[in-house]
Formats: C-alpha cells, structure tokens, sequence
C-alpha cells in the first residue's frame, strides 16, 4: 500500500521524490526515486554488501560490540535501466541542509563563503608566485572566511533540535563513534571527496549515511595513495564531537573498528577481492568508449585487471591495519597504541591540506 502524498525534495542538486509504502509490520516506510546510472546504481549495491560484511565483523568482536559499532546497509533498489528506490528517512539531514537553515535565519547568501576565497585567492595569487606562496594565500583566504561563518553552526542546531542535554549528549556519543566507523572506510577505500550534501546523518541514533560511496581511482585504475585530506573532520564537526569525545570515543571507535576487520582479514579477502575486482570493471567499462558487455569480453577484461583489483585489495588491507592498534616490543617505547589515527586526524584538521581540496568540499564549514 502506497501513501496517497508525493513529496518532492532537493539532494544533491537534483530534486527527488519521497514515496511512503506501508509495510505488513503497519510501519511506513519512505524511499527516494532517483535517476541514475548503471553504473551508480551497481556501486550502491555492492556498498551495501560491503557495510553487511564489515558489520558481522563488529558484532563478532568483543570491543567493537562493547562500543555498539555497527552499520546500518541502504537499501537499493533498481526499477528501470535509469531509475532506482533508495531507502529514505525523514530524520536524515545533511550539513549542507543545516547550513542552509543557518543562511536563511541570518539572511546570509550561502555562496557568500566560497565567493570570498575565490576573491581573495584571485587578489592574492600570481602567476610568478611559487607553490609555497601559492599555499599560504589559500590558508590567509580559509582563516578569512572562517572569520565570517562560526564553527558552532552544526552544535547549536542540534542543540535546538533536541532541547534536552540527556538526547544531546546521547546523539553527540552515537554521532562520533559512528562518523569514526564511516571515516575508517573513506579512508581505506579512497572514497571521493565528502562534500556537505554527501555528509548525511539520521537526527534520531546519529546514523552516518554513506550515499555516493564511491572508489576514487587514477586514470591508471588504482586507488588515490596521494590525498589530502583522508575524511572530512572539518570545524563544525570537530567541534561539535568536542575534544573529549575525540578522544574518548571516535578515536577509539575508529581504532576498535580496524581491529575487528583485521581479525577477520583472512576470511575478508576473497569478499573484497570480489567486491574490488566488480567495482573497477564496472568503473572501466563505464569510462571505455567500447562497451562491450558480452561475457568473454568481460573475462578478458577481469584477467587484464587482475593486478590493479590485487593492489588495491592490498593498500585497503594495508590501510586497515595502519589504523589498528598495535603493541610495540619495544618496553621503553613512548608511542601510542593510537599513533596512526592521531596523525590521521591531524591530516584531516591541517589547513594546509584542507585548503588543497577542491571548493565543493567547503574546508570551513
């Protein structure tokens, strides 16, 4: 049974509509229309199955149970050659909306932010100037409009939201923990930038979605090892997790959710092998001029990528155990169990690499 309304919305500067089906359980159940391709459409799938993978993973392990890590996989569902159902919940909101509702109650122009660092950089920056001097007139442009949107944008709507310090501090523990879990994976698998539209949450249990998870290769068909910026841990959401929860809860989490895959990463590497080797064939013929989709052509194709899916599997595997904690033989030594994720974050916060993204990613916000 379907509801007798159709809401239409904007995501992702693309408007949807929003259908209600009511299950057998009396529940409502609400699903996006959107059009897309092929090739989207397949990347969302085998995204699920890789957050169905990870999750038995966190729930075999004591200290991933303990810290309640789990992933929660978005239903897709494909109509037509270009039309999907995406699960959908009215509690889901992205930074980018609060943004929104920020400008409209301060009678701000939302571009206003990134129409100051373009000026700026313009006003600043040479052609004869060097790469150094290039890269301090960016951060002077990033501290100036920093100056004109406060890093408190995200807290106080949350905080308006619930009104309540109890449901505030529980969605502030849930919303780190699983933003560290979502993190770990766009850092292992190289995932394109998370720009605000893309950072959506679920305002009842702090669910961090993961819509348009999707591998970043090189035109070669390996995974980016040279990226600025490993997750997007900007001002607004550093400081709404605040430095106590940073350390109390996302790192650990983080560090915890590394661990729990590792410990299975002999049984893990056939799926992600499966999963690597799926996803650039289909980036491949996606990007080819001859699509060719019989299936010796797509053999032939698998055997010629065969190197580029044991690499990558490889650097994803490597990555994961980066971010595990590790004991060092040495007694004498002083360096965190955590050593890896401190520097992770520390990437992720530095002005020098934020400003290196590109002015989608909205490094101020």
């Amino acid at each position: 049974k379907f509801e007798s309304y159709v809401e239409i919305s904007r995501q992702n500067e693309q408007f949807v509509r929003r259908i209600g089906m009511v299950g057998s359980d009396g529940k409502t159940h609400h699903f996006l229309l959107q059009f897309a391709v092929p090739y989207w459409t397949r990347t969302d799938e085998r995204t699920a199955q890789l957050h169905q993978i990870f999750g038995q993973c966190f729930r075999n392990k004591i200290l991933s149970s303990r810290r309640n890590l789990w992933f929660k996989p978005t239903a897709v569902v494909p109509i037509a050659q270009r039309l999907r159902m995406t699960a959908d919940d009215r509690a889901n909101i992205s930074l980018n909306e609060i943004y929104m509702e920020y400008c409209f109650e301060n009678g701000i122009d939302p571009n206003d932010s990134n129409h100051i660092f373009q000026e700026e950089c313009k006003r600043n920056i040479n052609e004869s100037n060097s790469p150094e001097e290039k890269l301090g007139a960016k951060i002077r442009a990033y501290e100036h409009v920093c100056k004109t949107i406060p890093s408190n944008i995200f807290a106080l709507a949350m905080n308006n939201y619930f009104n309540n310090v109890e449901k505030y501090f529980y969605f502030q523990r849930s919303y780190a923990s699983q933003l560290a879990v979502n993190s770990l994976l766009q850092y292992a698998f190289d995932v394109g930038e998370r720009s605000p539209p893309k950072l959506i949450f679920n305002r009842k249990n702090g669910h961090v979605l993961s819509p348009d998870f999707r591998f970043s290769y090189s035109n070669q068909g390996f995974l980016d090892e040279e990226k600025a910026v490993p997750f997007r841990l900007t001002r607004n959401i550093e400081e709404f997790i605040g430095a106590q929860l940073m350390k109390g809860i996302f790192k650990p989490a983080l560090s915890s959710a590394a661990s729990a895959i590792c410990a299975n990463g002999q049984n893990l590497q056939p799926a992600l092998q499966l999963l690597t080797r799926d996803d650039i064939v289909s980036w491949y013929l996606s990007k080819s001029a001859q699509r060719d989709g019989t299936q010796r052509s797509t053999q032939d194709l698998e055997r010629h990528l065969s190197d580029r899916v044991k690499k990558n599997v490889y650097l994803v595997q490597n990555r994961l155990r980066e971010c595990a904690p590790r004991v060092s033989s040495d007694i004498t030594s002083k360096t965190p169990m955590d050593d890896s994720v401190e520097k992770l974050i520390l990437m992720a916060t530095k002005p020098d690499n934020l400003v290196s993204m590109p002015l989608s990613f909205c490094p101020w916000l």
